[in-house]
């Protein structure tokens, strides 16, 4: 079902129609949904990790958390601010890795749609119920004792949450591309 391809000044390049034909089911499905199903590189798990994890305990030393405030010796309410810096710079850090790297793997310029506003409400609604998880684990053990070796542990768990989160989409994206052809 192989053809030569004539038309290029009489190359003897192979041409594949089912693959022309794969390629045209893709391209009409919705540039949104494609870009949603594509999560990223497999480094993109563990840096999405470390974005939640410190965008969690930065938003969890703020003052108002019952955990972190305490009275001082004098009666006055003193806030442990040591490790905000820290973690307010690691998730602006990771924000700027992600957004950057996502803008240069973007092959087309979507337009704004419905679908491309749910798929990314969805996105973010995953993205808040992982800050939600960290921030119960905050409270449920306390700031200070959850520093380094429970937010480590929070960080592999929510790396595997997002690499199983990866595989899942990767095996829909394939699934629809073998159904496609």
């Amino acid at each position: 079902m192989e053809t030569t391809n004539e038309h290029h000044g009489g190359s003897d390049d192979l041409v594949d129609p089912l693959s022309h034909l794969a390629l045209l089911n893709r391209s009409e499905r919705a540039p949104e949904y494609e870009a949603f199903l594509n999560f990223g590189p497999w480094w993109h798990a563990p840096v999405w990790a470390l974005f939640v994890g410190s965008l969690s305990l930065a938003t969890a030393s703020l003052p108002g958390n019952a955990d972190v405030v305490d009275t001082g010796p004098t009666g006055g309410v003193v806030v442990e601010t040591f490790f905000d810096p820290v973690f307010t710079v690691i998730t602006i850090i990771t924000a700027v890795v992600l957004t950057v790297d996502g803008l240069r793997r973007r092959e087309v310029k979507p337009r704004p749609t419905f679908l491309g506003l749910v798929l990314t409400a969805l996105a973010g609604g995953i993205v808040l119920a992982a800050i939600v998880l960290w921030n119960l684990a905050i409270l449920v053990v306390g700031y200070q004792e959850f520093l380094f070796v429970w937010a480590a542990v929070g960080w592999v768990l929510t790396t595997g949450f997002f690499l199983g989160l990866r595989s899942g989409l990767a095996r829909v994206r394939n699934g629809q591309q073998v159904a496609a052809t």
